[in-house]
């Protein structure tokens, strides 16, 4: 079964809307926390399931180097939904494109499936996420 997603996340966070600052230099550890809603079609049957959440996107920078990761969490029809993701780079940028693996759970285990996709974040000049979007979904019935 083809697998479709349409992906809707709130986009429009920063600093000032609930970021934490911690560590020293330049470009110290920045923690931004946003509220999510998906729309994915399921592998498993073709429903569409939707939900909300929340999640981090946290960078942290050392001279040229920064490491990125989010975390996200939601819920909505029957299902929960867990994402991860990180990654390091070798050189500052406005943008990060982080690789993720996503569980879609059930209540019922038959309906249970996966996806991967890359969060692309947009950072400021100090680092922190203001932004982002989702690419590449895909995803394969069961976990």
């Amino acid at each position: 079964m083809p697998f479709a997603a349409a992906i809707g996340l709130a986009v429009a966070f920063g600093p000032a809307a609930g970021a934490t600052t911690t560590g020293f230099g330049p470009h110290p550890v920045q923690a931004v926390n946003f509220s999510t809603s998906f729309s994915i079609t399921s592998p498993c049957n073709g429903s569409t399931v939707d939900t909300t959440g929340h999640g981090t996107v946290t960078t942290t920078t050392l001279g040229h180097h920064t490491t990125a990761a989010i975390v996200d969490h939601e819920s909505g029809d029957g299902y929960q939904f867990v994402t991860e993701g990180a990654a390091v780079f070798d050189a500052l940028a406005s943008t990060y494109s982080v690789p993720v693996r996503a569980l879609w759970l059930d209540r019922d285990p038959r309906l249970d499936f996966h996806s991967s996709f890359d969060y692309v974040v947009t950072v400021n000049s100090e680092n922190a996420a203001t932004s982002f979007l989702v690419s590449g979904v895909s995803g394969t019935c069961g976990v």
